[in-house]
């Protein structure tokens, strides 16, 4: 969870880290603070919402996160978004900025703390990891939904038994 009073995001770590992990070439996305997907804030967020990140770059000493609303519309409409005034035609090359209503768009990475809760990544995992499977389903009962409603609790669950030594698991949905 995104808190922009969080150390991690004082101290430039988390900052960091999105960096690194799109280096990496994971998958990475965002959630918006809870809300109806109906309900828009002024900013042009959608509340509850699920968005991709595409990018988190550092040009001329801006951190940017490029974010895609899936919809293909309603996009930011705060600083550095299309047609803000803080794209310089220098940037714009940097990044190959595009002027488009297709859903994407630029944000600071500090309008974008205030403004989202959530960062999920995704790893892909090459063959030189141990893998477990175990099936389930979000489907009736059992689709309790995301981490931003109580419902969660009715999602599937599985737990660990055994493990004797320190050991890092990665659950792949």
């Amino acid at each position: 969870k995104v808190s922009p009073d969080a150390p991690e995001v004082l101290d430039g770590s988390l900052w960091a880290r999105l960096c690194q992990l799109r280096e990496e070439g994971h998958l990475m996305g965002a959630g918006s603070p809870a809300g109806s997907d109906t309900e828009i804030s002024a900013s042009g967020i959608v509340q509850g919402h699920a968005y991709a990140m595409l990018a988190a770059v550092d040009v001329d000493g801006n951190h940017l996160v490029q974010l895609r609303n899936p919809w293909g519309d309603t996009e930011w409409k705060g600083a550095w978004s299309d047609g803000a005034r803080e794209w310089t035609p220098r940037i714009k090359a940097k990044v190959n900025y595009v002027d488009a209503n297709d859903g994407s768009f630029y944000m600071s990475f500090e309008d974008f703390v205030q403004h989202f809760e959530h960062v999920y990544v995704c790893r892909v995992f090459d063959s030189s990891w141990r893998v477990q499977s175990a099936a389930a389903e979000w489907k009736g009962p059992t689709a309790g939904g995301c981490n931003n409603t109580v419902q969660i609790a009715d999602n599937p669950q599985f737990f660990l038994q055994d493990v004797t030594m320190p050991t890092s698991v990665f659950v792949v949905l």
